[in-house]
């Protein structure tokens, strides 16, 4: 369990989708106490877009760090499917940032039922035109299943690495602490080969989430990540991952059944029956 240590700086939190009463019952949650670095405007006092931005930070340079929560209630684009509208008002908000200084954190929702775990087009799962990330230095998808604490946190940028988090949303003091290092597998061929390849040597027997995690040497959700990334090709019987086709040829005939080598090439048409079999000219003599 970690947390990101960060410096201490004067912030602006642009609140446009809460009301004052959810705010003051977040923050006491949070613990969190008035100061002189601390500012909150909700849509009943900020009133204004990019020019109220822009003059804001010219009169207060002091600011080190602008929340707008949400991008679509802060500067409304008519059609969000349009890559010139969505691109032309993120970039007049990076172009502030650049001008100031000042890092600018834009809140955005994702399209419904997108997927974080989908591959390579994951920073493509916002609402809207791409033309948002196309305007923006650095992506984050921060998602969790509904009814669950455990999500992932992906990041990609022109300057930072691109990682994945596990992470973990602690409902009594509405706070995200991260859990670990999590991975993507969706579109990692390497990383599916190498858990196909596990459950190959494994066999018909197969193994639990449990044996998987800790013979890869990875998180339970890792794990699970794995697992998902394979879906089609191995089966869950009875708690336990096969791959699809030892499950499939689990009715075999007894004589039939084989080892399979790690590449799966196997036929049984050399495979003689019982009544089959070769019987010895003569009966071995028992001393």
């Amino acid at each position: 369990m970690s947390y990101v240590q960060v410096e201490q700086r004067t912030v602006l939190y642009l609140a446009l989708e809460d009301s004052e009463r959810r705010l003051k019952s977040r923050l006491e949650k949070q613990g969190g106490i008035g100061n002189h670095q601390f500012f909150i405007e909700t849509a009943a006092t900020w009133k204004g877009g990019i020019a109220t931005l822009k003059a804001y930070l010219k009169q207060y340079p002091d600011t080190g760090l602008v929340i707008v929560d949400t991008l679509f209630m802060f500067s409304p684009i008519g059609d969000t499917n349009s890559y010139t509208d969505t691109y032309t008002a993120v970039a007049a908000i990076q172009k502030i940032a650049t001008e100031t200084g000042t890092p600018i954190v834009l809140i955005h929702h994702t399209r419904k039922g997108a997927r974080g775990d989908s591959g390579e087009g994951w920073a493509d799962e916002g609402m809207g035109s791409q033309g948002i990330n196309g305007a923006c230095d650095t992506i984050i998808l921060l998602k969790k299943p509904d009814g669950k604490t455990d999500g992932t946190m992906r990041i990609k940028g022109r300057d930072v690495e691109e990682n994945c988090y596990n992470v973990s949303f602690d409902k009594d003091i509405c706070t995200w602490r991260i859990t670990g290092e999590g991975e993507i597998v969706r579109g990692d061929p390497k990383a599916q080969a190498e858990l196909l390849s596990l459950l190959e040597k494994a066999g018909p027997e197969g193994m639990t989430p449990a044996e998987i995690k800790d013979a890869l040497g990875l998180s339970s959700s890792a794990a699970s990540n794995r697992l998902k990334a394979v879906e089609g090709k191995t089966r869950k019987v009875n708690g336990r991952y096969v791959i699809s086709r030892f499950h499939d040829n689990s009715q075999m005939s007894k004589s039939e059944k084989v080892n399979m080598d790690a590449q799966g090439d196997f036929t049984f048409s050399d495979i003689p029956r019982e009544d089959e079999k070769v019987k010895p000219e003569k009966e071995p003599e028992i001393w």
